[in-house]
């Protein structure tokens, strides 16, 4: 009894492709949200502004640093009728950020949920000195 492998190379090339296509892909995790937050770390707050419009809220802290506050539903979550959760964002700015970050600058802490709020915190000649983010906070990872 003979074996036909005339479909062998047509299998050999299918799982090729999908295995260049599963190495493609660029799913959003936390590592991609902190290089995201990355980016800007030593730059104009004026960069964020251009990119990520108005912030949510400002705040002035003790030593004359600026916080600019900005939270983004997460995508089934965009209803007007949730609150939101910038109305008590401060509260805990910035002693409850975790491990999650690769530099003492740039740090979060992930929890599932329906928002992701990042803190830009600037000095006096407006560049950006530390971020932090809570929440459901995710992007894609750059290599």
């Amino acid at each position: 009894m003979r074996r036909d492998y005339s479909a062998l190379p047509f299998i050999i090339s299918v799982i090729l492709l999908l295995a260049g296509c599963a190495g493609g892909l660029n799913l959003p995790t936390i590592k991609g949200y902190n290089q995201l937050c990355e980016r800007y770390l030593d730059h104009n707050i004026q960069t964020v502004f251009d990119e990520w419009g108005t912030p949510g809220k400002t705040l002035r802290l003790s030593n004359s640093n600026k916080v600019y506050a900005y939270a983004e539903m997460n995508r089934e979550m965009k209803d007007d009728s949730i609150f939101n959760p910038l109305d008590h964002a401060f509260i805990a700015y910035p002693s409850y950020s975790k491990s999650y970050g690769t530099t003492e600058e740039v740090r979060g802490d992930y929890s599932q949920g329906e928002f992701c709020i990042t803190y830009f915190e600037v000095d006096r000649s407006n560049k950006i000195v530390k971020i932090i983010w809570t929440g459901d906070c995710l992007a894609g990872e750059h290599k």
